[in-house]
C-alpha cells in the first residue's frame, strides 16, 4: 500500500495581512473573510485553493509509483478539507458548483 503523504496536506487559510511562511506540504492562501460572502470572490479563492492543492499533490505524488493516478483524489481530498476549514457557505457553494459542472461534463 502506498503511503499518501497528501493526507497530511493541509491548505491553511490566513487572514489578509498575516505573514507566516508555509512549510512543506501546506499552502497558505490569503483572503478577506468578509469578502468571502461574495460568490465571485469565493469562486476566486476556491480556484486558488484548487491550484495550490494540485501543485502540492503533484509535488508529493508524481515521483512515486502509481502516484500520478492518485493526484486527482489527493486534490479532491485536500480541497474538501480546505473548504471545510474555511467554514464559508459561499466557498462551499463554489465547490459544489464546480463539482456539479465536472460531473455534467463527464456524463457527456
Amino acid at each position: 500500500m502506498f503511503r499518501q503523504k497528501a493526507i497530511a496536506f493541509a491548505a491553511l487559510f490566513v487572514l489578509v495581512g498575516a505573514a507566516a511562511p508555509a512549510s512543506a506540504g501546506e499552502a497558505r492562501i490569503a483572503y478577506d473573510r468578509a469578502a468571502l460572502a461574495d460568490p465571485a470572490y469565493a469562486a476566486e479563492v476556491y480556484a486558488e485553493i484548487k491550484a495550490a492543492a494540485r501543485a502540492l499533490c503533484r509535488k508529493e505524488l508524481a515521483s512515486r509509483p502509481y502516484g500520478r493516478y492518485q493526484i486527482d483524489r489527493c486534490v479532491r481530498d485536500a480541497v474538501d478539507r480546505a473548504v471545510a476549514a474555511a467554514d464559508s457557505p459561499a466557498l462551499a457553494a463554489a465547490a459544489g458548483r464546480e463539482r456539479a459542472e465536472s460531473r455534467l461534463a463527464a456524463a457527456n
